[in-house]
């Protein structure tokens, strides 16, 4: 419904204050065609004389700009939100230091008011309101639709502060009075933008900048001290005690033969064992040169930063000592942390050996499985006799003419699969503790047996192997920690597993 309708002289008039039927001589503000004031039994409203989709939409907000000029006329206040924020800079070591900044909310009384007042670049707020020559606020009435992101832009890059004030929650019949109650102080409100807020930043930074400075000569102070004491020659030697070692590392991982996830990792320690003398100075900085772990010079660098500017030659590896000047309970001698730079090559080298290593290890991994999948081949077409023989080989023993008992759940006999495990899965791939269910459930070995996997099976290959593993445990060769864990601790040569 429309409760707002303009008159031949361009004015927004209320349903209330109209007469009745078409002498109200309104038109609607969207489509100017004529209104009839509907004052019945019902909520009183226009309606549109001719039939039309046009619904008035932007009557409440037309006329919330004719009570902004109302206001500027009848010299009324206007409240102004609070506004704050940080400022945050900064300094040369990477510390972030913050400052708060408030506008503290106010109200204020327009001196002037311009409907619809174009500014540079093509902006045109609903109402501009001046308060003196040089001071201004453009007001954005927010009824259907807010102001974008683009339209802020638009007042950030005129440095035009602009407050936008929302009536969407006005009923569509608020009248003059209470549209302007709710402009001056109600409706919720807040800044698009603030020139104010430009300045209050200003002072912020420069504020911040006095107290980064007052830091910075506290730290040369501090710093100063200590390089008096570093510069000593027993100072030094005291100095590489307490720097005592860097450590770099690299990591080399790729999946093996197997699928399973490898990694080899390698690792250097950098100690500095020599300051050389005399320490130069640039500017609030020093350098010299040392040497590591006996053998290696080296630049080194007393920084009170850790973006220390100095002339430092890219293809020398240099230790920067870099100053704590936010630890006073600490003596000098600890207040100076390590850090390598330009060790590229030492990183690359340590890289290059974990690649080497890791690539020695694919390959044996890769061996062992063609060897693995031949030995396979091998057992699956072979006879229990001829399995037997192989595996007595493998462990160096005589051959064996009696092949054992067969039992059903291994789909072998007793002295095959006990050779067959102590020799692949305990001598060849032992890792420390066994579980008797992994080994009955193992799909590599039943790949192999061809063993039939029912409950009463794998039950039975449990209890064979557990008291197997007890019997090991007594001649000293395993320990158990159940009846199930166990763990290799002693392999002899030559050993008889079945025995």
């Amino acid at each position: 419904m429309i409760a707002w309708g303009q008159s031949a002289s361009g004015e927004m008039l209320h349903i209330s204050d109209v007469p009745r039927g078409k002498a109200c001589a309104c038109v609607c503000t969207d489509c100017n065609t004529p209104l009839i004031a509907r004052q019945g039994s019902i909520a009183w409203h226009f309606a549109h004389a001719s039939k039309t989709t046009c619904n008035g939409e932007s009557a409440l907000h037309k006329a919330a700009k004719q009570a902004v000029l109302r206001i500027v006329e009848a010299e009324l206040s206007l409240y102004l939100p609070r506004l704050d924020g940080y400022f945050s800079i900064k300094d040369s070591a990477g510390d972030t230091y913050s400052e708060k900044w408030v506008i503290d909310p106010v109200n204020i009384v327009p001196s002037r008011g311009r409907e619809e007042f174009r500014l540079p670049s093509g902006v045109q707020p609903d109402v501009l309101l001046e308060f003196n020559e040089s001071a201004s606020i453009a007001i954005e009435i927010h009824v259907r639709n807010r102001k974008t992101d683009s339209d802020v832009e638009k007042y950030k890059s005129l440095q035009q502060s602009a407050l936008e004030i929302d009536l969407s929650k006005l009923p569509w019949d608020a009248s003059l009075d209470h549209i302007i109650w709710a402009v001056r102080e109600a409706a919720p409100r807040k800044w698009l933008f603030s020139s104010k807020a430009l300045e209050e930043k200003d002072k912020a930074k420069h504020k911040l900048e006095a107290a980064i400075d007052r830091i910075r000569e506290k730290k040369l102070r501090a710093v100063r001290e200590a390089m008096a004491l570093v510069i000593q020659s027993d100072a030094n030697r005291f100095l590489c005690s307490r720097i005592h070692r860097s450590r770099l590392k690299a990591t080399s991982s790729a999946k093996d033969a197997y699928g399973e996830a490898r990694e080899i990792t390698q690792a250097a320690d950098l100690t500095l064992t020599a300051i050389d003398l005399p320490w130069k100075q640039y500017g609030d900085n020093w350098k010299t040169e040392g040497c590591v772990n006996d053998k290696v010079h080296v630049d080194v660098v007393l920084a009170l930063d850790s973006t220390c500017d100095l002339p430092i030659d890219k293809a020398t590896p240099t230790l920067v000592l870099e100053f704590l000047s936010g630890r006073p309970d600490l003596t000098w001698e600890y207040r100076f942390r390590p850090k390598w730079i330009n060790a590229r090559h030492w990183q690359e080298a340590l890289q290059g050996r974990a690649n080497k290593k890791l690539s020695v290890l694919l390959r044996q991994t890769e061996q062992k499985k063609a060897e693995m999948d031949r030995f396979a081949l091998r057992f699956k077409n072979a006879t229990d006799y001829q399995r037997l023989t192989n595996l007595c080989k493998a462990l160096e023993l005589p051959p064996c003419r009696v092949i054992g008992r067969h039992i059903s759940a291994w789909n072998t006999t007793d002295k095959v699969w006990k050779s067959l495990v102590w020799y692949y899965l305990l001598r060849e791939e032992h890792s420390g503790f066994i579980c008797t269910e992994d080994i009955a459930v193992d799909p590599w070995l039943g790949d192999l047996l061809k063993w039939p996997n029912d409950p009463d099976s794998i039950t039975t290959r449990e209890m064979d192997l557990r008291d197997w593993f007890l019997a090991l445990t007594q001649d000293g060769l395993a320990k158990g920690y159940d009846n199930q864990v166990f763990e290799v601790i002693r392999m002899p040569e030559r050993f008889c597993p079945w025995r």
